[in-house]
């Protein structure tokens, strides 16, 4: 108490910083046992803490045998563990270089511009990065097509959409990261560097012989600190920069629990179809009727399509949606009513298949209503490739993707070639 009395103003300055950490970092931790309950967003705190609907460990389990838990687990160590190595080294090389440096106004402007990126948003950081790399009117696709090469949707693509994610944040936190290493630095005796001169050592040796190893106390205490946030690194930036065309590669777990959580509220979860899936196991069903002559089977597969197409199909602008609620509620996925490449062509197939079988007009019109909607949207009216990802109004997603890298080479040549050889057989049997 002696100290407090004798040093009250200092106590007094540390104060708002200490109600900041209670208030917003300790106090909201009670709210984890939302994660134990049945949450209802109306219930208020009612439902939190006097009458709340415990549920124990369902939702883990729910993620943890979810599809989505090994590639959104895998996808937040990978990126985090090279954020971590690389944005580690990148921090202790430039306090290196810059404890090198002996022009002291060039290191105060370098130190200066290395620290101001940290004091930037993500939000103006990803507006920067979504126009330097635009692909129609962005500086560096301005200097690709200016030396004769294609524009690279450098945000859509699953190639390189990791890198600019590393990339940005070595970029933003590489000089902020770099201060405690300098002032370590900075604390190295001079006489340790003008012993090493009379031996003769160049600034390579003493920066290797003396400058690391003097602070590798520091430096091991920095990575142990930068391990303890390897699950939670870089929400704001993947949120800011990804889309559905990466989600392959970008979706963490941070934003997966965002979209499950605030988006999608999780209240409908087990009644969420994907009218594209079920249309494509329509026509494999039909091929396995076909092949062991099962007819009451291809009638199931026909029911099959009709279900899925009639439920999935948009009323309003056409084309079929990625999601849809078996009961007509709002879905989960926020991207359920985009129009995606892969599910018009399982249509095209399944429809063309059944009209083959069966003759029946539906599936013919079904065939032709599909295809005149893809030539009008999907297909690019200037180099003709498919683009992969629309909105629910049928114009492409911005930035534009064409497919994916593994699912792109896959079902559109496979729909051209089994369409292609049904049509065949439709014709010859009408000329029979």
């Amino acid at each position: 108490m002696k100290n407090v009395k004798k040093y009250w103003l200092i106590y007094l300055m540390m104060l708002p910083g200490f109600l900041y950490l209670v208030i917003f970092h300790f106090l909201p931790m009670y709210g984890i046992v939302i994660a134990f309950q049945d949450f209802q967003p109306f219930g208020g705190i009612e439902g939190i803490f006097i009458d709340p609907n415990w549920v124990g460990l369902k939702h883990f389990k729910a993620f943890f045998n979810s599809f989505y838990f090994e590639r959104t687990l895998f996808n937040t160590l990978f990126i985090n563990f090279l954020k971590l190595g690389l944005g580690f080294l990148a921090s202790l090389v430039l306090a290196l270089m810059i404890n090198e440096v002996r022009n002291k106004r060039f290191k105060k402007f370098t130190q200066t511009v290395s620290y101001l990126p940290h004091f930037l948003s993500y939000v103006i950081i990803a507006g920067l990065i979504q126009f330097f790399l635009s692909p129609t009117s962005g500086p560096v696709n301005t200097i690709i097509t200016y030396f004769g090469g294609q524009p690279i949707d450098f945000l859509g693509s699953e190639l390189y959409f990791r890198s600019i994610l590393i990339i940005s944040h070595i970029w933003t936190t590489v000089g902020w990261g770099s201060i405690v290493y300098l002032a370590a630095l900075s604390g190295i005796s001079p006489e340790l560097y003008e012993s090493a001169d009379l031996d003769g050592a160049t600034r390579i040796q003493k920066m290797i012989h003396i400058s690391i190893p003097t602070i590798a106390p520091i430096i091991v205490i920095m990575l142990i600190l930068d391990m303890g946030k390897i699950l939670d690194q870089g929400f704001e930036q993947v949120l800011l920069l990804y889309s559905p065309a990466v989600y392959e590669v970008g979706d963490i777990i941070d934003t997966y629990v965002y979209r499950e959580g605030i988006l999608n509220v999780n209240y409908t979860a087990g009644r969420v179809v994907n009218p594209g899936h079920d249309i494509e196991c329509s026509w494999f069903v039909m091929e396995q009727a076909n092949y062991a002559g099962d007819a009451a089977l291809h009638a199931q597969a026909q029911k099959m399509f009709r279900q899925a197409i009639e439920a999935g199909w948009d009323k309003e602008y056409g084309g079929l949606l990625y999601f849809v609620d078996c009961l007509g509620k709002p879905t989960e996925a926020y991207e359920h009513d985009m129009k995606l490449w892969w599910p018009h062509n399982e249509i095209l197939i399944a429809s063309a298949m059944a009209y083959r079988d069966t003759k029946d007009e539906y599936y013919l019109e079904w065939f032709f209503k599909t295809l005149d909607y893809c030539r009008e949207h999907f297909a690019d009216p200037e180099y003709g490739e498919w683009y992969g990802y629309l909105r629910r109004d049928g114009l492409p997603t911005m930035p534009s993707t064409k497919g994916s890298t593994f699912k792109g080479p896959f079902h559109l040549p496979r729909m051209l070639a089994m369409v292609d050889q049904m049509l065949d057989q439709i014709l010859s049997e009408t000329a029979g």
